[in-house]
Formats: C-alpha cells, structure tokens, sequence
C-alpha cells in the first residue's frame, strides 16, 4: 500500500522576498528624511538669512513671469514652522510706458509643504496697495500695466502666475479707474474728453485658485455721492484642457454684484461697459436706489444675466434724436440669455411707475427670439402676464423711431390711449418682429379702454371713409392662428362702445355686452379672410337686443364687403332710435326722428340685413335686405317738430299712446295697424285705423300720416283752431258750431324739407249732428252727409239739413 505524495510548504520561499521589500522602502524613507532635513536646514539657516541678497534675482523673475518691469524695495523671511514665510515691502509694477500702475507697500507671502510641491504659494497677502485700473479705445483692458486679453491668441504670464496661486488676498487698496477716453497727459490745451479717474477706496479682494475652478470677492467704497459699499463675487471653472489659468476665454461661470445705494449718473459718466443702445454718446443714465445683478459667462464671454431693481428717479436716452425716457420708479427683476441663434429676455413682478404718475402694478415677460438664419426666417415666442397697455404704449413711444419702433406703428401709438391690463398673453410668430406673421396668439386682456380715432386708421391702412370703434371697460378674450381666429369680448356696467362713422353720436353707452367673432382663411385661388361666424349681445338704458351673422370680402376686394345680420331687439327706447340708423342716411331725416319721435316702445323687433355694407341700406330691393320691424307702443310723436318749425307758428298736434307695427325697411319707415291720441285727458280724442309713413328717407324725404276718429263735434273743431289746419283751411271752421258725436278721416302730407308745401285732406262726416257755419246763420239741424276739405278749402257732399232760426 503506497502512501500519498507529501507537498512542499509555501510559505518559507516569500520570507526572503518580503524581508528585501522592507528593507528597501526603510533605506528610502530615510534617504529622503536626510534630503528634506538637508534641505530644510540649508532654506531656514542659509537662505532665509541672507534673503535680502536675492532680491535682484526675485525682480529678475518677477519681470520674466509677470512680463512688466517690478521693483521691490525690500524683502525680509522668518522661520515659522517647516516653511519660512516671506515679506516684501514697497513694490511697484509699472506699465510699458514706464508709468506706476500698481504700488504695494507691504506683500506677505505664505508657503506651504504641498504648495512648495505644488511650485505654488499658499496664500499671497497683499496690504493696502494702489492699483491702476484702464479700459483702452480698443476695448482692452489693462490691469497694475499688465494687458489682458481674454479673446485673443496672446496669454498673460501675469494673469496666468497670478490665477495659479492657491489664495490671493488684497486688504485696503485704493483703486483708480481710467475710462476709454482718459488721457493722463491732458493739458489745458488738449483736455481729457472723460470725467477724472474714479477712486474706489478700501477695496478688500480675495481670490482662491484650484487646478480648475477660482472664486473671487470684491469690496469696495466708491466716491462720497457714488453710492454705499457695494460688493462683487465670481464662481468660475475652467475646461478640462485649459493651461492657462489667465485665459478668461476658458473660464464658464456666473458672476455677482451688489450695490445697497447707488447714484447711476457717476457711474454712467465714467465710460463703463454698457448695451450699444445706452453708449454715452445718448445721454447720461440717471437714478438711485438698490440693484443686485447677475451674469453669466460661458467660456469668456457673456451669455445672459439677471438684475433686480430698485431704482427712483430714473431717466434714460436711448437715443439721441429722442426725449430721455423718465420714470419715478422702476423695480422688479429683470433677465436676458443669449444663446447661439437668438436670446431670451424675460421680467417678473416689473413694477413702474412713469413721470405723470401712469403705474403699472406689476408684470411678467418672456420673450425667445430667434434671428433669421440663411431661407430659414427668423421666430418668436411671446409670453407675458400682468401687463399694464398704457404702461407699454408709453414706453414704446419713448424706443428709437427706426430702429425699434417702426414710423407707421409710431403713429397709430401716438394717436388714442390705450388702457387694459394683459392678464395673460401667449404669442409666436415668424418674420422680423416689425411684421411678423402670426402663427399662434392667445390673450386675455382686463379693462380694455381706447378711444376712436382716424388717426389710428391712417396709420394702420384700415378702409377709407370708415374709422375704427372704441371701446371702454371690455374684457377681451383672443385665440388666433394662422388660418384663422376668435376673438370674445365682454363688458359690464360704465363700458361703452365708439363706432365712428356709422353712427351719430359714435358712442355707446353699455350696461352689458357680449360678443363672439371667429374668422378664417377662405382655400382656393383668391385666398382672403371671412368671417363665418359673429355674434353680439348688448343691452343698455337705450334697448337690449342680440344679433349674430357672418361676413364676407367684396368679389373685388373693394369696399367694407358683404354683412349677413339677422337679431332681434327686445326692447329699445323709441325716442333714441335714431341714435342706432346708419350715417348714410341723410342728416335731415335722422334728425327729424330724433325731435318727432318724443317718447315709447319699440319691442320685439325684427332686424335682417343681408348685402353690400357700400350699398347700405339698400335703395334698390336687388342690393340687398335692410330690415327692422316690432311693435311700438306708448309712443309719442311730435309730427312736426319745433326744430322744423319758425319761431311763432303754431304746432302741429302731437299724437299721443301711439301704438301699431313700425317698420324700417331699405329707405323706407312704415306704422301700420295703428291707433293714437289727440289732446289730454276729456278733451282727448282717439285715432283708429292710423297710419304713419316715409316712403324715402334718403330722397325727398315726406311724412304721410292718415287716421280716423269718432268724437264729438267740439273737440274735433277744437283740433282744428288750435292747428295749422285752421290756417291750411284759411279759418273757414274757426267760427263753426257743432254737436254730436262725427266720424273724421284726414290725411297729412308733410315734405320734411319744405314743410311750405305741406298738404292735407279730410272729410267729416256727419249722422244727424247740428252745425252752424257762421254766428247769426241759422242752425242746420240733424244733418247727414260728408263734409270734404283740404288745404285749399271745403266742399259739402251729399247732405240733408233742416235749418231753423234758433240754436237746436
């Protein structure tokens, strides 16, 4: 029986092995040990001693590294821990032409073991220096002499040492700011064309620099009258391949800036960088108050920011050729981001309120806009909520003519005032903002108010001859695309509606009103806009009535196009219904209805209208339908008004409860079936089978009125004296006598413009009645027959008297 194989250990080979690897890294460790001991001895009892004896060698290199000339009046080191610390003293940097751009009386300089690996200082303290700050005409900036160009190809060894440090720290300095126009060695001959330096004093900086990323802080007093302290902060980081820390076209972050109180017209005159549109060449910016702002910057350049506002008595000219825009307060926050194609701006909670006291409570905006590229049109996108209309039109009527505000539009701004507050608004359209085409509105608008004016119609292109209406109180609703649309609009009590150059007075007074427009883009051929559908509620003190339609444009395009309207009116004063008949209608007749028609009701009334508006109302029945028809009652019409009348003569009777079917129809008005009254009270008299017309309003306008009564004899002859019949009939009934109850027919004609050849006929006729003619005749007793007249006298027909000499 064989025994099984027996394996070596492993353990004994991998001691030797381990044993050597111990031994090495100890040997090492204390190689290095006597290294750093050597050489920390040789920094702390050979160099630091004698540190002063390097101070042309420490000049040498600051010029080489920093690229500018330096002196340094004296350097001192002491041995604090393992790495001495360094002081220099009365340092100065000079520019390349010889001038002093940055005097440091007192630098401290800390090391560290990992920033003496590292070939950087811990910490660099720089006490109370002077620095020289200059924005050259060029747009560089030159800083302690030193050029720094963030876009350019050049790097800045100053700028790159400097950022590479782990933490710079600059306490009590004094900084002087030279703007593009400062010229240091003006004379009186040639004076500087910029306000003197600006001095900011106690300025306290701190910067920390890691491999990739920086921070950095500012404060700083300005001038007395400038403003309080204010402060400045950065955050930036730099791309992975950048090796140059002084290259601010690597640096991607957001900058910050406070100032507590601050007068904007110092700060404005000294040149400092702003938007092309407020380049001192426009004017001063003027204002005090409180403003923070944020910026952010993406690989050197400025990509966007936000501000917030609190600023008072604010005036800005935002072009030379225009009036400063002037503001009693502006507050809010206010942001804009570029971006490649376009940018974004955008307002929340905008607070203004203007130099004549117009307030604009408070409002948020955003607008995208994106710049035309190549065949690709340039877009937007509209976004706002809480804006005040007036507040817009008047800042608009400040913006550069031209330049952002068009001529046209301009003038149909400066024509009426606009109010209404836009509770929301979203819009999107292509084509340069001065003509967009819209594809996408929706808004909602409160208190919508502007008066009518022809001016806006000159300036909007809108149809000759006609002008656009106002409106006062509405609250609008608007949804439209590019085919199309809807527009709904509501008032309440205190609105009122303008339609210039329909009607006459143009206004409207409203106690509600509600009204629905669509629209759309007709297919084919000619591609024009109708309208399919349209309605409209209203209801005043005048009448209350609702209508609804559609439009259409003339086959020509001429013209305000083709109405279909059909409506019905519940109730309307009548006495204002020559407020609501079109201005085509001559002046003499509308007029003429406004004196005769006193007092009543129209009801339920039919309205249909349906033609060419150019042809309205329609003379010929092939132009078109033009139709209102309702009952009349209670009504009270002078049939010749005092207005028609000269001073002295006597009035016609006015016709009293009149009621009967009253019909506008084309050029015509017609009261058929009626009935009215004559006189009051027991002297009245009634009128049956009446009828009240005007068979052409527009041409040789004549009132035709007929009627009968059945009355007693005296109160006929009564009417008669106390009209122009009596003069018509030459008094031949003033002396009349008579009893008994007659049966009276007349009828009136009366040309409305030439009320001289006015004429009337008539007939009484009487069933056993009494009549004496003249006093003294003798009585002509139980007379039957016809009496006729007209205006140039009476005839007597088939009659039967019996005469007596006394009264019956």
């Amino acid at each position: 029986m064989s025994s099984s194989p027996t394996w070596p250990p492993t353990e004994a080979p991998l001691r030797p092995w381990l044993a050597r690897v111990v031994r090495l890294v100890l040997w090492g460790l204390l190689v290095a040990g006597l290294v750093l001991g050597l050489a920390w001895a040789t920094l702390h009892f050979w160099i630091v001693p004698r540190i002063a004896e390097f101070r042309p060698a420490l000049e040498s290199l600051a010029r080489q590294s920093l690229g500018v000339p330096v002196r340094i009046g004296g350097i001192s080191a002491q041995s604090t821990g393992w790495v001495p610390s360094f002081e220099l003293s009365d340092i100065e940097l000079q520019d390349a032409l010889g001038r002093p751009a940055l005097h440091l009386p007192k630098v401290q300089v800390a090391l560290s073991l990992q920033s003496v690996v590292q070939g950087k200082l811990d910490q660099l303290v720089l006490d109370a220096p002077e620095l020289t700050l200059r924005l050259l005409a060029n747009g560089q900036w030159q800083i302690a002499g030193v050029d720094w160009r963030p876009t350019s190809g050049q790097d800045s060894p100053a700028a790159d040492w400097l950022l590479s440090q782990r933490e710079v720290v600059v306490r009590g300095a004094q900084l002087h700011w030279h703007g593009p126009g400062h010229n240091p060695n003006a004379t009186p001959a040639q004076p500087s064309t910029s306000p003197e330096p600006l001095t900011l004093r106690d300025v306290d900086l701190v910067i920390r620099n890691s491999a990739r990323q920086h921070a950095l802080r500012l404060d700083a007093t300005p001038p007395p009258g400038w403003g309080e302290r204010f402060v400045l902060m950065g955050q930036f980081k730099r791309n992975l391949l950048s090796l140059h820390p002084g290259r601010l076209s690597d640096w991607s972050g957001q900058a910050f800036a406070h100032f507590p109180q601050l007068d904007m017209a110092p700060w404005s005159a000294q040149g400092l960088p702003m938007p092309a549109s407020l380049q001192p060449e426009a004017g001063l910016m003027k204002g005090q108050g409180h403003l923070r702002l944020w910026a952010d910057v993406q690989r050197g350049q400025w990509r966007g920011g936000l501000a917030d506002v609190d600023l008072k008595n604010l005036q800005v000219r935002l072009s030379p050729n225009q009036p400063p825009l002037t503001l009693q307060s502006l507050s809010g926050r206010l942001g804009l981001q570029v971006h490649a194609e376009g940018f974004v701006a955008e307002s929340q909670e905008l607070r203004v309120i203007g130099e004549e006291g117009l307030s604009w409570p408070g409002g948020q905006l955003t607008l995208d806009y994106t710049h035309a590229q190549g065949t690709r049109p340039a877009k937007g996108h509209l976004k706002a909520a809480q804006l005040d209309l007036q507040a817009l039109q008047a800042l608009a009527l400040r913006m550069p003519v031209d330049e952002t505000v068009s001529p046209r539009l301009r003038s149909a701004l400066q024509a009426r005032e606009v109010r209404g507050r836009v509770t929301s608004l979203n819009l999107r359209w292509h084509g340069d903002w001065n003509s967009p085409e819209i594809q996408e509105a929706q808004a909602k608008v409160e208190g919508l108010s502007w008066q009518p004016g022809s001016a806006v119609v000159a300036a909007s292109g809108t149809l000759p001859g006609a002008d656009v209406p106002g409106l006062r109180g509405g609250q609008l609703t608007l949804a439209v695309t590019a085919n199309g649309g809807r527009l709904d609009l509501q008032t309440g009590a205190g609105s009122a509606l303008w339609l210039p150059g329909l009607l006459e007075p143009s206004e409207v007074p409203l106690q509600q009103m509600q009204a629905s427009l669509s629209w759309a883009r007709q297919t084919g051929n000619n591609a024009s806009w109708h309208v399919p559908h349209w309605s409209l509620r209203l209801a005043n003190a005048d009448l209350q009535g609702q209508w609804q339609g559609k439009w259409q444009p003339a086959p020509q395009g001429q013209g305000p196009g083709i109405l279909s309207l059909k409506g019905r009116v519940q109730r309307a004063q009548a006495a204002a219904v020559h407020r609501y008949l079109p201005l085509n209608l001559p002046t003499e007749v509308r007029h003429y209805l406004r004196d005769a028609l006193v007092q009543g009701r129209y009801e339920n009334v039919q309205v249909q209208i349906q033609g060419d508006l150019d042809k309205m109302p329609f003379a010929r029945p092939e132009d078109g339908t033009f139709l209102f028809t309702g009952e009349l009652k209670d009504g009270e019409l002078d049939m010749v008004p005092s207005s028609l009348m000269d001073p002295g003569e006597v009035p016609w009777p006015r016709l009293r409860a009149l009621q009967g079917r009253l019909t506008f129809d084309r050029l015509g008005m017609q009261l058929r079936e009626a009935s009215a009254r004559v006189g009051v009270g027991a002297q009245a008299i009634e009128l049956k089978a009446a009828s009240v017309d005007i068979a052409d309003m527009a041409h040789q306008p004549v009132l035709r009125v007929q009627a009968q009564s059945q009355a007693d004899a005296p109160l006929v002859l009564g009417v008669v004296r106390q009209s122009p019949l009596n003069e018509l009939l030459s008094g031949a009934l003033q002396p009349a006598q008579a009893s008994g109850p007659v049966l009276t027919r007349f009828a009136l004609q009366l040309p409305l413009l030439d009320l001289n050849n006015t004429r009337v006929q008539g007939s009484v006729h009487f069933n056993g009645n009494d009549l004496r003619m003249l006093p003294g005749t003798p009585w002509l007793n139980r007379l039957y027959g016809t009496l006729q007249f007209n205006e140039r006298g009476l005839r007597c027909a088939s009659y039967r008297p019996r005469c007596w000499a006394g009264p019956p």
